[in-house]
Formats: structure tokens, C-alpha cells, sequence
């Protein structure tokens, strides 16, 4: 009996796994481990093959299909996309501008305007139009589509189809006939587009009018603006101030500005554009600067170039671009002017020294620099006069200096400087009993405000001396 129950114990043992679990514990979990990995495997490769399957069965489910996948890795990766890479999208609606009726006869006109259909889709441009104000502006606001307004088929108000397939930015213009003579019309531009929410909606302009009356200006009879430029001033070794009047006569909504440069061809040839933002400006060779805009009748204008170069020739023109029943951009003549070699702020410098004083002379230093100016008349001016003295920097020039005795006298230094120069000038007959007054001066040329070559006078501070 004893052998028999040990030999059932250890058959029991055995079948428990009791006698194997310290040693195999660690390489059954790693079996287990790699067998869920297999098998995890196995459903990956088994859903992968099901998906290239159906992308191969369905190709119109390709984009839906790797889009879900996409994000699926995103979600269980925490991996966020590239936000560099993500197309920028425009949300906002159209902007759409009526522009003023041209070319306005009895019974017909040119109506105008610009669409920007921006990010919005399925544009639809049309006008409405007619000689009822309050008929025309209530398009767009009862409708939300094209399609649900009534056909007008009367003068009242009308509806005519621009663009089916509006993309981007577009300028448009349609003449429009069989109207009413004598008659004030209303008009605007809307657009048909898609929202976000992929619904639809109609958004329009402002209303503008003409009249068809035919005592009216024609467009063949319209006044174009007439431009002139005024005295070019202040000009510098940078800079020059232009200056101009414009009449815009029957031209409205006017944009005037200056066009200047270096190459007087393509100065010349701006007037052949459209419009203001058709002047393509090409380094130094032409440049261009609104000075105003929305002009109507006459204005005057200044502008100052603060970017020249220096010892240059340049070309300008006042321009103005007009809008009403005839559109189109008109220009003064061509004018030229040439910029100083130097900043006129930076003139010659006349320095007054003390005078150095012995028993029977006076001896009066002066320093004069002529900063790149050339062919310089340095000279002083002594005198009792203190007034006289002091006002001599009033003079126009060395010549028209008046002398006067011991009240006021010019002594010549120099007629020809150069660069820069230390002068001294002795005195031997110097009254004694008298108070003297001096000062150092050169004379020299340069180009006035008008750019015209002027004689122009520099002298230092005024000083006092006793002789002995």
C-alpha cells in the first residue's frame, strides 16, 4: 500500500506541472509574449492585405481610405501633423466693386466692376440694373440663389449673367442696351458663391447710377484731367522736392502721383498703362509715389524724394488715373533735374580766431574749410560798427559788400581756395582808443532750391579786439 499511494502522488504531481513551474516560469511568459506578438502580427498582416484589397477593388475609396489611416497613426502614435505643411485656405467671402458707368449714350451704357472670389467657390456673376432705385437693391437681399429670382422682363429692374465659372480676381465690363432715354438707372454687381457650410448665398455691391439723359457729357464730349508740374525746389545731393496741380474736369475717383527716375524712355512711356497699379517699377531706372487718392476737381500736390543719388540726372512726371465714363491714366510732360554733388547742409566753414595783439600791432588769424567746395573768396571784415559788422553775413557776395571807413571794412584773403587754409592778416595802424569788431568769410557757389548755380556767403561768429 505505501508503494502505491507514492507512485498515484507522483503520477498526480505530474500531471499538475508542479515539479517544472520554478524552472520554466520565465520562458513560458516569454513564449507567451511572442506568441500574442505573432498573432498580432498575423491580424496586421491580415488587415493590411484586406485594405490594399479594397483600395484595389474601390479606387474611388483610395483618398477616404488613406486619409483614415492616416489619422488612425496620428491617434495612436500622439504624432501631430506638420502645420507648415497645411494648405493656407482664404475664408473669407467675395469683395466685389462697382465701378462708375461709362461710355453713356441714349440708350445704352458700359457698366463695370472687380470681383475677388478669394477662398469661395461656385461663383456666379451677374448685374441687375434698371430705373427703379428700390427694385435693384432689393436683389440680393430676398434671394439666396440665382435661380430663385423671378425673370424680370421689364425696365424696372433686370438681371443679366457676367460669369457661370468666377475664379479669383476679375474685372469686368458689359454694355447694356435697349434703355430708357432721359432716365436715371441703378446699378450693382453680385455674386452667387458657396458658404462654408457648402449652402449657398447671394452677396452684392454698393448701387451706383447714371443718367441717360441726352443733354448729358457723351463719353466722346468727356473733359480729361489736365495736369502741370510746378518749380522743382530744394534740391539736394539726395533729394528734391517735386511740386504739381491737377484739374480733374470730368475725371473721378483720381489717383495722382509722381513717377521719376533715371531712364527717360521708360519715364516717358508710362502715360500707355491702364492704371496706377500697371506702373512696374525697375530699380533706379523708375520708381512711382501716390500722393492721393479719390481726387475730384482741382488740388495741388508736393512730394519730397529723400532717395536720390547724388551728381545724378533725373527724369519725372505728375500722373493722374481717372475713372467715370471714360477711364484711363494721363501725364505732364517729361522734366529733368540733376541732384548737388553735396548735401547742401554741409557748406564751408569759417572759423574767427582771437587776434593776437603786440605794442603796435594786431594780428587776426582766421581758418576757413571749403568741404568738397572749390574756388573759395575768403576774406574779413573789421570794423567800429558792430551792427555793420554783424550784418555782413547778410551780404549776397564778397563784391556787393559795402565798405565804410573805420565803421566797417572787408580785407581779401584769398581768391581761389581749395581744401582748407590758416590765414593771418596783420594790422599797423589800428586806433587805440577804439573798440573793433571782426569776423572770418568765404564766398562760394553751389546750386540753389531752384537748381540753378547761386553765389552764396559763410562767415564765422563775431569777435572784439582793443589795439594798443
Amino acid at each position: 500500500m505505501p508503494i502505491i499511494a507514492v507512485f498515484v502522488f507522483i503520477i498526480l504531481l505530474g500531471l499538475s506541472g508542479g515539479v517544472n513551474t520554478n524552472l520554466t516560469n520565465g520562458q513560458s511568459e516569454d513564449s507567451s509574449e511572442q506568441r500574442a506578438s505573432s498573432s498580432t502580427s498575423i491580424i496586421r498582416s491580415a488587415n493590411d492585405t484586406d485594405q490594399r484589397e479594397t483600395v484595389k477593388t474601390s479606387p474611388s475609396t483610395t483618398a477616404s481610405n488613406e486619409t483614415n489611416a492616416n489619422t488612425s497613426v496620428r491617434t495612436n502614435t500622439n504624432i501631430r501633423p506638420n502645420s507648415s505643411q497645411e494648405e493656407v485656405v482664404d475664408l473669407r467671402p467675395p469683395s466685389i466693386e462697382t465701378m462708375s458707368a461709362q461710355n453713356i449714350e441714349d440708350y445704352s451704357a458700359t457698366i463695370r466692376g472687380v470681383v475677388n472670389m478669394r477662398g469661395a467657390t461656385g461663383g456666379l456673376v451677374f448685374t441687375v440694373y434698371g430705373y427703379s432705385q428700390k427694385d435693384v437693391q432689393a436683389i440680393g437681399g430676398q434671394y439666396n440663389t440665382y435661380a430663385d429670382i423671378p425673370k424680370l422682363n421689364n425696365d424696372r429692374a433686370r438681371t443679366l449673367v457676367l460669369d457661370q465659372r468666377a475664379r479669383g480676381l476679375e474685372e469686368y465690363d458689359r454694355r447694356i442696351t435697349e434703355l430708357i432715354p432721359d432716365a436715371d438707372y441703378y446699378f450693382k454687381l453680385c455674386v452667387e458663391h458657396k458658404t462654408l457650410f457648402d449652402n449657398k448665398v447671394i452677396k452684392c455691391s454698393n448701387t451706383k447710377s447714371f443718367n441717360t439723359n441726352p443733354a448729358n457729357i457723351r463719353s466722346n464730349d468727356f473733359s480729361l484731367p489736365s495736369l502741370s508740374l510746378g518749380r522743382i525746389l530744394n534740391i539736394d545731393a539726395g533729394g528734391a522736392l517735386l511740386s504739381g496741380s491737377v484739374q480733374m474736369n470730368d475725371g473721378v475717383d483720381g489717383k495722382v502721383f509722381f513717377v521719376y527716375g533715371e531712364d527717360q524712355a521708360m519715364i516717358g512711356g508710362v502715360e500707355d498703362v491702364k492704371n496706377y497699379s500697371a506702373v512696374r517699377e525697375f530699380d533706379s531706372d523708375l520708381q512711382k509715389t501716390r500722393v492721393a487718392a479719390g481726387v475730384r476737381g482741382r488740388a495741388e500736390y508736393n512730394y519730397e524724394l529723400d532717395d536720390l543719388d547724388s551728381d545724378t540726372v533725373y527724369y519725372y512726371r505728375m500722373c493722374a488715373e481717372y475713372d467715370g465714363q471714360r477711364a484711363g491714366v494721363r501725364c505732364t510732360g517729361v522734366r529733368n533735374f540733376t541732384t548737388n554733388s553735396r548735401n547742401r547742409g554741409i557748406v564751408p566753414y569759417a572759423e574767427t580766431r582771437v587776434a593776437i595783439l603786440t605794442t603796435n600791432t594786431v594780428s587776426i588769424p582766421a581758418r576757413v574749410e571749403m568741404n568738397n567746395f572749390i574756388d573759395g573768396i575768403v576774406f574779413l571784415v573789421l570794423g567800429t560798427d558792430t551792427d555793420r559788422v554783424t550784418q555782413s553775413a547778410q551780404a549776397r557776395s564778397f563784391s556787393s559788400l559795402r565798405q565804410s571807413g573805420d565803421s566797417v571794412q572787408k580785407i581779401l584773403l584769398d581768391t581761389d581756395l581749395d581744401g582748407k587754409k590758416t590765414y593771418t592778416k596783420t594790422f599797423f595802424d589800428l586806433n587805440a582808443t577804439e573798440t573793433y569788431f571782426y569776423r572770418t568769410c568765404v564766398e562760394y557757389e553751389a546750386r540753389n532750391q531752384y537748381n540753378r548755380e547761386d553765389i552764396f556767403l559763410q562767415c564765422g561768429e563775431v569777435k572784439s579786439l582793443v589795439a594798443r
